[in-house]
């Protein structure tokens, strides 16, 4: 190819001094306008990272509000469970307060039948009560009635009465002539004791009426313990079994009532206590029992106990003590008085 077949480059123009000025002063203007869009250019880029950072954060929100969200989900299938569950118990509860309120009807019913009963009762009771009255009246009648026949049926017993008093106090000294035993009395008295005289004795102390009467003749063991113990003086009886031992003790305590003060009686097993307690409660009423076991009316004016529970006074052996002068002697010593002794040997058949 020939270098004439392009074409040809025109030569420029030569620049003026005037358009050079025009050309500075258009590439001032082209610079300042560069700059404002290069200011412009880096705030859209920090703009553009602030949308950025923006975006990021907003992003991050919406992933924690989504496990949030999901969070929140499971807790409500957790409280729908529960509520499901709770349903099921507050339903269970209302049947059963249904059926307390049935139950509590059924009572009602029940309460006003037993209330109908009542005064259906309370009637019949008043009723009864008149019938009774009405008895009672005829009863009290009859009976002022019978008083008067009783009256003239007691005058007319009186003299067989005392026919019978005087046949029975003649056996009674026959029978006594017939039964004879010894009696032995003995006196243990406290060192340095001094008797009281006679006419001090009787001067002091007035005839008092025996505490008990017995319906038969006492025996000379009997009768001399009694008499001990009406001069407010200690007495020890030493007999067999069965031979009258309890009878002084009878006294005894009938005498302790009769004066107002109180008596102890005790025995060595809980059986015999139990059955002293029945026959004294029939004689006394005023009677009380510590065994250790039992204990009735321990503030009783009479007390039966056990000597297991009276240990100021614990010895062993029977009924019937084989050592009684050595205990007499003991008795005096402790109480500063004298103890008598009654000793027999009479053994009932």
């Amino acid at each position: 190819m020939k270098a004439s077949a392009f074409p040809k480059t025109p030569e420029p123009e030569p620049i003026l001094p005037e358009d050079m000025e025009k050309f500075a002063t258009k590439v001032k203007e082209l610079e300042l306008e560069n700059t404002e869009l290069r200011i412009q250019m880096n705030r859209v880029i920090l703009e553009n990272q602030n949308l950025k950072e923006e975006r990021k954060g907003k992003a991050q929100e919406l992933e924690d509000s989504n496990k949030r969200a999901k969070l929140l989900e499971d807790q409500k299938d957790d409280l729908d469970h529960i509520l499901i569950g709770s349903t099921s118990v507050i339903q269970t509860r209302k049947e059963e307060l249904k059926k307390v309120e049935y139950r509590i009807c059924e009572l009602g019913g029940m309460l006003d039948k037993s209330l109908m009963d009542k005064k259906e009762i309370k009637l019949d009771f008043e009723a009864q009560i008149r019938e009774l009255r009405d008895a009672l009246k005829k009863c009290e009648e009859k009976l002022s009635r019978e008083i008067l026949q009783k009256e003239e049926a007691e005058r007319n017993c009186h003299h067989l009465r005392y026919q019978l008093e005087e046949a029975t106090r003649r056996f009674a000294v026959l029978e006594s002539q017939e039964v004879q035993y010894d009696c032995l009395h003995d006196v243990s008295y406290p060192h340095g004791y001094v008797h009281a005289s006679s006419s001090t004795t009787s001067d002091s102390s007035q005839p008092k009426e025996p505490a008990k009467k017995f319906p038969f003749t006492l025996d000379p063991f009997q009768s001399q313990a009694i008499s001990c113990l009406e001069n407010s003086e200690s007495v020890m009886v030493s007999a067999h079994t069965s031979a009258g031992k309890t009878v002084v003790a009878l006294y005894a305590i009938a005498m302790s009532l009769r004066d107002g003060q109180r008596v102890i009686y005790t025995s060595p097993i809980k059986a015999f206590s139990n059955q002293k307690y029945r026959e004294f409660k029939e004689e006394f009423s005023d009677v009380g029992l510590m065994t250790g076991d039992v204990t009735i009316d321990p503030n009783a004016s009479c007390l039966v106990m056990t000597t297991e529970i009276w240990r100021s006074m614990e010895y062993k052996g029977s009924a019937t003590v084989p050592n009684a002068k050595e205990f007499a002697d003991w008795v005096a010593k402790v109480h500063q008085q004298p103890c008598h002794f009654v000793y027999t040997d009479y053994r009932p058949n």
